[in-house]
């Protein structure tokens, strides 16, 4: 391998962790608001009831 070949490598890995990260990042933004409304609804579910 020369030195071009292991550049690019690098640069493979690199933009694959960047993405997986920003996926990963994504994928948590989206879960903490739907695990807030799963805490909240049942609070106000309680409150209409009494």
């Amino acid at each position: 391998m020369n030195n071009e070949s292991i550049r690019n490598l690098i640069d493979y890995e690199t933009s694959g962790a960047k993405f997986f990260a920003g996926f990963l990042t994504a994928f948590i933004a989206c879960l903490i608001p739907s695990r807030v409304a799963l805490k909240v609804q049942p609070a106000e579910a309680l409150r209409a009831e009494n």
